[in-house]
């Protein structure tokens, strides 16, 4: 996690992953997209413990995804 100290009262963690219902509104998507999305080999996750765990998201991979997804007329 990455930890900013903004002032010595107050310090902001944020996130480096978000689960699969977060993700998808990151990026603006469905949770159904976001998943077809990553079976199809476009989107890394990781999946936390066993089959049926949540899914996890790096947000800079989303990022990065989103990047790739860009069109520039």
């Amino acid at each position: 996690m990455k930890v900013t100290n903004t002032s010595q009262k107050s310090t902001i963690v944020q996130p480096k992953v978000i689960r699969t219902k977060a993700a998808a509104a990151y990026i603006g998507v469905s949770p159904w997209r976001l998943r077809e999305i990553c079976q199809q080999g476009k989107l890394a996750y990781i999946q936390h413990g066993q089959d049926t765990s949540p899914w996890l998201f790096y947000i800079c991979e989303l990022d990065a995804y989103l990047e790739r997804q860009r069109v520039q007329l």
